[in-house]
């Protein structure tokens, strides 16, 4: 292989090896704004998260406490029926208003802690969407940084093929001059 070829060569390889640190430093780039939205994100979420928490405590208490009162309720109407009292009583009306109040009690917290369940499956939506690009992103530099590694052994290997020929054709010419 001649030198002039060998250099050229080197000049090609040399060129690509600037395209790539240009496409690596790009997708650096890229992925660190993308980065940076998804921690705001991530700050929202986790404020979103913490509120919902707080909200499903509350909730949660509330549920009890009007399971409780529901349970007493039932208790109470049961034992005005045992006892054979009116419907058309004051005793069965109050406890009947209980038990239908109670039981909307629980219905509603219920309903609120579902809420609370869907509330937490839309904030992982965009936490799942940040591991998948955030992988996409991490593969594609590896690769990138791969190709980029693998140029630089390729300008080393021909940097070294060339030194070679440059000595062989030296040799050639001691040789020819020994010669004459």
């Amino acid at each position: 292989m001649s030198g002039a070829y060998l250099g050229q060569m080197i000049v090609q390889i040399l060129g690509q090896t600037s395209q790539f640190d240009e496409s690596i430093n790009k997708s650096e780039k890229v992925f660190s704004g993308f980065h940076d939205s998804i921690i705001k994100d991530i700050g929202s979420i986790a404020n979103s998260t913490k509120g919902l928490n707080e909200q499903a405590a509350v909730l949660s208490k509330s549920l009890e406490d009007a399971q409780s009162r529901l349970s007493e309720a039932q208790k109470r109407m049961q034992e005005l029926i045992n006892n054979g009292v009116s419907p058309m009583s004051a005793a069965y009306v109050g406890a009947k208003h209980n038990l239908d109040l109670y039981t909307k009690q629980v219905e509603l917290a219920k309903r609120q802690i579902d809420e609370i369940g869907k509330s937490y499956r839309d904030t992982s939506n965009p936490m799942n969407e940040f591991i998948g690009e955030t992988e996409k992103q991490v593969h594609a530099i590896t690769q990138l940084r791969s190709q980029h590694s693998e140029l630089k052994k390729q300008i080393q290997d021909l940097i070294i093929e060339y030194a070679n020929s440059d000595k062989v054709i030296n040799e050639v010419i001691n040789i020819y001059n020994e010669d004459k």
